[in-house]
């Protein structure tokens, strides 16, 4: 059984599903594509509001303006063009800007996502269980490992860069897509890595 190698892919922000659907019907009528992309996928969070004392359950993207896509990519035999046509076949879609790559450079190779990064998108979209216990506030100390494990970073593993005490909130450096990010999030929302 082959592993999935998902990659993610820029797009226009309200266009996902629409590039999804445009996407898959490319595979089944592109011989090239028919043989390397096994799957376009965009992440969807089910969430409950309540308005006017209702409940409402809906649908929202979690990661708008990207979609994920599975593909095999040949493996580099100094011919460029067989990769170069599946990243043109993909990018030339109306509403892509291209494939997340660890440079802005042009031509840049896209990296796949990580089993974890992937897994905590399983995570956030309940396609992975997930048991949360309860836990005390704590003080952090910049260089401290934590895990988020609620709010809309929840799942990813990060450092403490700043203990922002008057706020409640820490900042953060995560990674996404490879890239490390800064990023604040509430105390309540993080718990220390246990070593």
């Amino acid at each position: 059984m082959r592993e999935e190698t998902w990659y993610a892919v820029h797009v226009y922000s309200g266009y996902e599903q629409k590039i999804q659907k445009q996407l898959e019907r490319m595979i089944q009528t592109n011989e090239l594509l028919s043989q390397v992309c096994h799957g376009v996928r965009v992440p969807m969070k089910t969430i409950t509001e309540t308005k006017d004392g209702k409940e409402k359950t809906r649908k929202v993207k979690l990661m708008p303006g990207y979609i994920l896509v599975d593909v095999d990519f040949p493996p580099y035999d100094g011919n460029e063009e067989r990769y170069k046509g599946i990243v043109s076949a993909i990018r030339n879609i109306n509403g892509v800007t291209g494939f997340v790559t660890p440079t802005s450079a042009k031509g840049s190779m896209p990296i796949p996502l990580t089993r974890g990064e992937m897994n905590r998108i399983k995570e956030n979209t309940g396609e992975i269980k997930v048991d949360r216990s309860l836990h005390d506030f704590q003080d952090f100390q910049e260089g401290d490992e934590i895990s988020i494990i609620s709010g809309p970073f929840a799942g990813f593993d990060g450092v403490v860069q700043e203990d922002l005490v008057m706020h409640k909130k820490l900042k953060v450096q995560i990674e996404i897509f490879s890239r490390p990010t800064s990023v604040q999030v509430e105390k309540k929302d993080v718990e220390k890595k246990k070593l």
